[in-house]
């Protein structure tokens, strides 16, 4: 199994999702090992939503420098996942569940300093997780399959002096995390936050509702041209396949949305996705769906809210 599917795994073995999830053996009982795999889990979905965010533009960065900006991710991501479970398994009542802990903390210590993370092996990270399931029993909300309710509306971004300030303001999904993105030019890393014209202004990340997966709000001046063309802008360097361009009412004003399959290194296979642009005076926007769990219905109905709420910054 890739390194990026093991820590996927991971994430999810630690989501307690409510009910009995998290409970422990017989002999742990009235032990904080719930509360534990919670936190742990945390700190996991936390891993691999800045992973996959921070290696979405590598596939246009040439090598060697693509190899050694890989290195930098993974010893950056494993290493502060070592230390997290460190640090939880010494909140740990139950110690053999802390012994668990410590285990996975250690194989990821050993991910952190791969020479070659792209071909790195995972069978004993994975034997490490295995030992996880007694203590925190795979599974989420999200795989019941039962439709989400529309998403809550939350506070608003877009307006100068918000979290995000862009050509657009909308409405943001009750609990998640808007926060700017902010990467100097002569950053190594700058060119992830590149597409041609368009420059990540802001993520929304819907972890603090138990989902991997955000919002990714592209900018671009309005002289780049218009929603249709920053849309494909946005896919240039990707590898995707039956893409889909359909006018669409968003929020106040007209727009474009597309549908299309992108390739998921993870999966080694295509995914559908969509993104919607819309124009405004102070620049073109686009809004991308993504994540690992992009299908699960609370993030099509953040989706949805965001985009049936676009108005133009005043």
């Amino acid at each position: 199994m890739p390194v990026l599917a093991a820590l996927t795994l991971f994430a999810g073995a630690c989501n307690s999702g409510g009910g009995d999830a998290g409970a422990a053996p017989a002999s742990a009982a009235a032990d904080n090992t719930a509360e534990i795999c919670k936190s742990g889990g945390e700190a996991a979905r936390t891993a691999v939503i800045d992973l996959f965010s921070k290696i979405a533009g590598l596939t246009e960065i040439k090598e060697p420098a693509r190899s050694a900006e890989f290195q930098t991710i993974y010893q950056s991501t494993f290493g502060t996942l070592r230390d997290d479970l460190s640090t939880e398994a010494g909140k740990a009542t139950n110690k053999e569940f802390a012994a668990v802990l410590e285990g996975i903390a250690a194989e990821a210590g050993k991910l952190a300093t791969e020479p070659n993370p792209e071909e790195a092996g995972t069978d004993e990270f994975q034997a490490a997780l295995e030992k996880l399931e007694p203590y925190c029993p795979s599974g989420s909300p999200s795989e019941s399959g039962a439709p989400a309710a529309p998403a809550a509306a939350g506070g608003a971004v877009g307006a100068k002096g918000s979290a995000c300030p862009l050509p657009v303001t909308f409405t943001l999904p009750a609990e998640w995390e808007a926060k700017t993105v902010e990467v100097e030019d002569d950053n190594p890393l700058a060119s992830l936050v590149r597409k041609g014209p368009l420059k990540l202004g802001c993520e929304i990340k819907a972890q603090p509702v138990g989902v991997i997966g955000f919002l990714r709000v592209w900018v671009a001046p309005k002289s780049a041209g218009n929603a249709k063309a920053m849309l494909k802008a946005y896919l240039k360097g990707e590898k995707f396949r039956k893409a889909t361009y359909q006018p669409v009412k968003i929020g106040d004003r007209k727009g474009v949305e597309a549908r299309f399959e992108l390739y998921s290194q993870l999966e080694e296979a295509y995914e559908a996705r969509k993104a919607f642009a819309v124009a405004a005076p102070g620049g073109v926007v686009v809004v991308e769906l993504s994540g690992l769990e992009a299908d699960d219905p609370a993030m099509q109905a953040g989706y949805d809210l965001v985009m049936g709420s676009v108005k133009a910054t005043a």
